[in-house]
């Protein structure tokens, strides 16, 4: 199992806090389940794009050379 990525896991807490207040709709009644699994589900996200990403600029780094 990995370490949690701090940074990742605090950009995908801002992002849910500003989804819920650009949203006002999901945050009428406090769900702090639905809240956490919302930040779960985003920190996933984030941290698929980044390895993505990095694997991506690996792989095109190499055809280059």
């Amino acid at each position: 199992m990995e370490k949690v990525n701090w940074k990742i896991l605090n950009a995908a807490l801002w992002f849910e806090i500003v989804l819920a207040y650009f949203l006002p709709f999901d945050s009428m009644h406090v769900n702090p389940i639905g809240f956490l699994i919302d930040v779960l589900i985003i920190y996933l996200v984030i941290l698929l794009c980044v390895k993505g990403y990095q694997k991506w600029k690996c792989r095109f780094w190499r055809k280059r050379q």
